[in-house]
């Protein structure tokens, strides 16, 4: 039915040349605008021909349904995965708030932390040598952030995560998930797994854009 016009957010330039970029891959992303959280982007790949639901074109619709690659998911929303060092800023954010960690604290990194017997290793395995808040960021040290998950303890550590936005809905309109964060108690070195992304932590690129998007515009999700 005919009706007023709608101004969408979409840069349609950029949508184009990420979907283009995404050639056969799978994934998502998502591009903010961080003043305002307009959505300049929203890609899910592989997707489907929206035109045939709209055309009522049966044989397409069922092969869109029926695709193993599961393309009618919008991954950008209700995709929930492991995210890794992309909440090492978060960490590291939640860290300085609470006084546990200054922009100079440094920690030496030989390349793991021991929690009784067991060893976590950092992906260099001859360490990063002694680096402050600045140079793990830059290099995505493990073992700084897993340093400041033990300080932090669970508690100031996923209340950090939670006020970035993580562990529930945005408020998308149009069907999201809520991703995970830990309830129950955990040990010592599954906090410092947590703070480096690994771990009891599910959560949607959507939720990362708005994460990334606080810390762009000053902290405001």
């Amino acid at each position: 039915v005919s009706g007023q016009a709608v101004t969408l957010s979409v840069d349609v330039a950029l949508q184009a040349l990420i979907e283009q970029s995404f050639a056969d891959h799978r994934g998502a992303a998502v591009v903010l605008q961080p003043r305002t959280g307009e959505v300049l982007a929203m890609v899910s790949a592989p997707g489907f021909d929206p035109q045939a639901f709209a055309d009522q074109r049966g044989d397409a619709i069922r092969q869109a349904m029926q695709d193993e690659r599961s393309v009618m998911m919008n991954r950008a929303t209700r995709g929930a995965y492991l995210p890794g060092s992309i909440v090492k800023p978060l960490s590291g954010a939640t860290a300085l708030e609470s006084g546990v960690v200054t922009p100079h604290t440094s920690f030496t990194c030989p390349g793991y932390v021991e929690f009784g017997d067991r060893r976590i290793r950092c992906w260099k395995r001859d360490g990063h040598g002694p680096v402050n808040l600045r140079d793990a960021l830059m290099w995505s040290c493990n073992v700084y952030f897993m340093e400041v998950g033990r300080r932090l303890g669970l508690d100031r550590l996923r209340t950090g995560l939670g006020a970035a936005g993580f562990g529930r809905r945005s408020g998308w309109p149009l069907g999201e998930a809520a991703g995970h964060l830990p309830t129950r108690r955990m040990s010592e070195g599954e906090v410092a797994m947590l703070a480096m992304g690994q771990g009891e932590i599910l959560i949607t690129p959507l939720q990362v854009a708005v994460m990334v998007s606080a810390i762009a515009n000053g902290g405001w999700l």
